[in-house]
């Protein structure tokens, strides 16, 4: 007598179908897959910015980052102040602003700057703070202001501004370097880094008439110029 099992056929089978499905997906991932436009990435920024600025699979990051991510979870994940005070304090990197010493700068180059703001007040009778729409415009108008403009640091101890009725002039180390008047827009800051921006951006909201009749305690606003760059300036009300 003769005996049979369906065992090997059944293996077969199965292996077969197994790999066929698990390999079915990233094929007709792959099949459609395609570049994001030109036009995609310009109007969304925000999105690619990790592309753009090469931070993912970067072996010369990786050690670096790998070492932040590790800190930051031990340390700074259960106080947000903490960590945003710390993250302050680190190098940017490459910022593109002239004047770091008397003699060195970098060619003059554009980043895309993000604002985000945290506000706490008490919750009235009704079970609302304010109206949140009055900060998000006020928001929204001074990042409009400095959208698509060269901004300048006047209180840099490296640069000297100068005008006459055609241009201004920002000189540095014996460069004098002329601005349409309509792309410059001068700030009251020493440099223009995340650290700067976010302490001139808190202040100028402060001096708003519509802010300042809000009864609002305290507000944390953060500027950053990319992934991990990034620096908060706070307010709390005295009363």
């Amino acid at each position: 007598k003769e005996g049979r099992q369906a065992v090997n056929a059944y293996n077969s089978w199965v292996y077969a179908g197994f790999n066929f499905f698990l390999g079915v997906v990233p094929f007709l991932m792959g099949l459609v897959d395609r570049d994001v436009s030109a036009r995609c990435a310009t109007k969304f920024p925000a999105l690619y910015m990790s592309g753009r600025l090469s931070m993912d699979l970067n072996v010369a990051h990786t050690p670096d980052d790998s070492t932040d991510e590790a800190f930051f979870r031990a340390e700074f994940d259960r106080d947000r102040r903490s960590r945003a005070e710390y993250e302050a304090e680190t190098p940017e990197g490459d910022r593109g602003i002239p004047g770091f010493s008397d003699t060195e700068r970098e060619n003059l180059h554009g980043h895309n700057f993000q604002v985000t703001l945290d506000a706490e007040a008490a919750i009235a009778d009704d079970g609302l703070t304010f109206d949140y729409n009055i900060l998000k415009k006020a928001l929204k108008q001074m990042c409009d202001d400095l959208d698509e403009q060269v901004i300048m640091p006047t209180q840099s101890p490296h640069l000297t501004i100068e005008s006459d009725a055609h241009y201004t002039y920002v000189i540095f180390n014996g460069e004098r370097i002329p601005f349409l008047d309509r792309d410059l827009t001068l700030l009251p800051i020493r440099n223009v880094t995340v650290e700067e921006l976010a302490h001139y951006l808190l202040e100028t909201l402060l001096k708003r008439e519509e802010i300042a009749v809000l009864d609002i305690h305290q507000m944390v606003l953060r500027c950053a110029s990319g992934e991990g760059q990034w620096a908060s300036a706070s307010w709390a009300c005295d009363a």
